[in-house]
């Protein structure tokens, strides 16, 4: 009897290579697995004061329940929430690519360059901007990182980030770590336009159906009426909570499927693989061995060395499984068209948290913690205002036997200059319509507007709005003692925070190298960068690419100093003269993982900016060689222009210095031609020797302390008062 195999994905494949899981066990799984993580999500403690935070948010949220009272929201939460984002997501990521193999090191510098450039065409801090804005008002937010090959305009494309809410991202088989890569299984919902669906799978145009409920707005009055009762139950039923944007046309809910799957090609054949696409020669389709076939591992005296595949090399799904579940229908059926088409063999999904525990999977919004503290501001202002309004406009009592009930409701007593004609005979005064209570009791205490302040105080210390004003204004402040001694008085809150984003942004940077080293061609390169944007491996047996060919000499001279993975005998035992080659995906691997992304910490808010520019002056001061491309680089200035070219000691090309010392090295030739060729207009007539007031800098530079214990560095000579 088999094994229960649980929440585990259908096996793809049997004991052959026809006998392959039915499209329906796969659907039903999907639709399991979609439960699942819905359930999970529900679980978590936070999971409640998601539809909070989108509320208070979107202004749904404490509404006047009677229309004749005051419906005043101070909005004080909102405007909190506008300003940590703004303030937190004024960054600047600043790469540092690199890589121990002295190879390639000009590729570290494609890397760092190529990020830097992608970040101004792409807006990428807007995309964050909108994943952090998911983190602070709902608690969990998801940055997707993926290659669209449209993104411009058609057939050019580009790596591209889209932020997805605390809903979006389901797990399933979720370990105590919380880690969204060790779940066995993540289904990422994407809302696709129908016509879009239709566009990425037409094979199933008559399967996938527009979901009804998304399209409000149209048909009779009653079918209006019907729908937005529908989406009302949605949005504020039991056990809901959705931040969907209501639309007036269809919309298809699109699950990508990504599984932690360790099958193996057990069917005694080997198996292409290929992606969702279904194509052959993509850089993600790939060859599967079979267990117990024989395979090549290596040569001993001109005779190959053979042994028989294991669980290792047969894996089915190396980058892991996926599936595409759409309106109830798995449009990827064929198991050799479910791997995924990253080389990263990661869930494309990074997560945001701005207030997050150990033992919770989803982080708290911000919004919590002003929540209770705004409605009892809220409910103070609407007395006050309504105290205000009764006293305008009392409740009043007139005498039914003397005055109509049309002629007192007509009475309003906001209403300056107002007429009316009364017979008060004999009753006089006693026939106007009385206050049912003496003004005074509409009268508030002065310490509610002190009340008022007090609790705004307490909303922004709850939500940790002052540290991040004073993270803002540090970046406008002029003087760099100024900017210290502030970012010194930052709290534990704002660093934490900025901490976990920068956790964030290095996984963002892992995704992009190896979405660059994928997706990104030469031409593109050459586009963005120029010539510099190219490198050797473009232009060997494997070109257009930065993944080194099999039979690049670099490479096999990395292989014989054993810098290569062993497993690549598998495929191509070491012999310079072999035919065989290395597959792209096994290099692609393995090049990805020479490169190292990193992130400074407190980098992303430029909090030690200042710091790191005074101790990079510092250090030249002291005779550090600085070139003054660098020093520009630093203080941001972009129209100073470039380095000299200067002459490859190893081609003979002519290029522009890439490292630091050889930046230097042109600095010190300009610096000794601009010397020569004012000594050759001295000599040529310029001016005499004691003529005129003698040029600065000619004595060495000093260090002087000032009063006070600062500094200067005097480069003329000093004459004594």
């Amino acid at each position: 009897m088999p094994r229960d195999r649980g929440y585990l994905a259908p096996l793809p494949f049997g004991a052959t290579p026809d006998a392959i899981c039915t499209p329906d066990s796969l659907a039903a799984w999907a639709r399991d697995c979609i439960a699942d993580g819905k359930s999970y999500l529900r679980l978590q403690p936070a999971y409640r004061y998601i539809s909070d935070g989108i509320d208070i948010v979107n202004g749904d949220w404490a509404p006047a329940h009677i229309q004749t009272l005051s419906s005043v929201r101070t909005e004080q939460t909102v405007r909190n929430v506008k300003e940590i984002v703004a303030a937190q997501t004024n960054i600047r990521i600043i790469p540092a690519f690199k890589s121990d193999i002295p190879e390639f090191r000009h590729q570290t510098q494609i890397l760092n360059k190529g990020f830097m450039a992608w970040q101004g065409m792409t807006f990428a801090d807007r995309s964050i901007r909108k994943t952090w804005q998911y983190a602070v008002a709902a608690g969990t937010g998801y940055l997707g990182v993926r290659y669209d090959p449209n993104y411009y305009y058609k057939g050019h494309g580009d790596i591209v980030l889209d932020a997805y809410g605390p809903l979006d991202v389901l797990p399933l088989g979720m370990g105590r770590q919380h880690d969204l890569q060790k779940a066995y299984a993540v289904a990422m919902r994407v809302e696709t336009p129908l016509h879009e669906a239709w566009r990425l799978f037409p094979d199933y145009v008559d399967k996938i159906a527009p979901e009804r409920s998304q399209t409000m707005g149209r048909g009779t009055v009653i079918a209006q009426a019907v729908k937005f009762a529908t989406a009302a139950l949605k949005r504020f039923g039991q056990g809901t909570r959705h931040e969907r944007e209501a639309v007036p046309w269809e919309m298809v809910d699109v699950y990508y499927i990504y599984i932690d799957d360790d099958s193996v090609n057990d069917t005694g054949v080997p198996v292409e693989m290929r992606g969702p696409d279904g194509q052959y020669g993509t850089s993600w389709a790939y060859r599967v061995p079979f267990i117990g076939q024989e395979i090549q591992v290596g040569k001993k005296n001109g005779n190959p060395i053979v042994r028989k595949a294991n669980r290792a090399d047969c894996l089915l799904y190396p980058n892991r499984r996926l599936l595409i579940f759409a309106a109830d229908t798995i449009v990827n059926p064929d198991p050799e068209c479910q791997a995924s088409p990253y080389w990263h063999a990661r869930v494309p999904a990074i997560q945001f948290r701005a207030d997050d525990w150990a033992w919770n999977f989803l982080g708290f919004p911000l919004t919590r913690y002003g929540q209770s503290l705004e409605k009892a501001s809220i409910e103070m202002w609407r007395g006050m205002v309504d105290a205000m309004n009764c006293r305008l406009s009392p409740p009043r009592a007139y005498d039914r036997t003397n005055t109509s009930g049309g002629l007192a409701a007509a009475i309003n007593t906001r209403i300056p200059n107002q007429y009316v004609g009364l017979d008060l005979g004999m009753l006089g005064d006693a026939a106007l319509p009385k206050p049912l209570l003496p003004f005074q009791w509409y009268d508030y205490p002065p310490h509610y507007l002190q009340a008022q302040d007090q609790l705004k105080s307490m909303v922004k210390d709850q939500m940790g709005t002052a540290d991040v004003a004073a993270l803002a204004r540090a970046r406008q402040l002029p003087s760099g003692d100024s900017q210290e001694k502030l970012m010194e008085s930052l709290g534990p809150l704002i660093k934490d925070q900025s901490r976990n984003m920068e956790q964030s942004i290095r996984w963002l940077g892992e995704f992009w190298k190896s979405n660059f080293f994928q997706f990104i061609t030469a031409a593109r390169r050459l586009e963005i960068q120029g010539f510099e944007g190219l490198a050797d491996e473009d232009f060997d047996y494997d070109p257009g690419t930065l993944i080194p060919a099999s039979s690049d000499p670099r490479l096999l001279q990395m292989r014989e100093r054993e810098k290569t993975p062993d497993t690549w005998d598998m495929f191509a035992p070491f012999d310079q003269g072999a035919s065989s080659v290395i597959p792209q995906f096994e290099r692609a691997r393995w090049h990805k993982d020479t490169f190292q992304f990193s992130v400074t910490p407190y980098s992303l808010h430029e909090m030690n900016s200042i710091t790191r520019r005074l101790i990079w002056m510092q250090r030249k001061k002291a005779g550090f060689p600085l070139d003054p491309w660098t020093e520009a680089e630093l203080f941001d200035d972009r129209n100073f222009g470039d380095p000299p070219r200067i002459q490859d000691p190893e081609t003979g090309e002519w290029r522009e210095p890439r490292t630091g010392f050889e930046r230097w090295q042109v600095w010190t030739r300009v610096q000794a031609a601009v010397a020569q060729a004012m000594q050759g207009a001295m000599g040529a007539g310029g001016q005499r020797p004691g003529a005129g007031r003698p040029g600065t800098a000619q004595q060495p530079p000093t260090l002087e302390a000032r009063p006070g214990g600062a500094s200067i560095i005097r480069e003329s000579k000093h004459r004594p008062g």
